[in-house]
């Protein structure tokens, strides 16, 4: 059986419910300080992290790629959306991901 990537409590699959219960379990994942940008500030743009949030990458884009393997065990997944035009800042998104038979 393939080990999950991240965070170890991630291969539980529990689904979270709530954006606290999330971060509190994903303390420990690298790239946490992202995952904790979105969740206070949905829509924050790419350019954001560093100017408003204060995070250091040479490439953010590689956070979610981090994340996403965490927290979709969870229930959840990061998102990003253009908001004006394709090459500009897009906004980043913490989602619910549905399961079949949700709405």
């Amino acid at each position: 059986m393939k080990q999950q990537k991240g965070h170890p409590k991630a291969a539980q699959k529990n689904r979270i419910n709530s954006i606290t219960e999330l971060l509190n379990t994903c303390k420990g994942i690298r790239y946490y300080r992202w995952l904790e940008a979105v969740a206070i500030k949905p829509g924050i743009l790419t350019h954001e992290l560093s100017e408003v949030m204060g995070l250091k990458s040479n490439n953010h884009h590689n956070a979610d790629q981090h994340i996403n393997p965490a927290i979709e065990a969870y229930g959840w997944r990061i998102e990003k959306r253009v908001r004006t035009k394709p090459n500009e800042s897009w906004g980043w998104h913490l989602v619910k991901i549905k399961r079949e038979g949700e709405q």
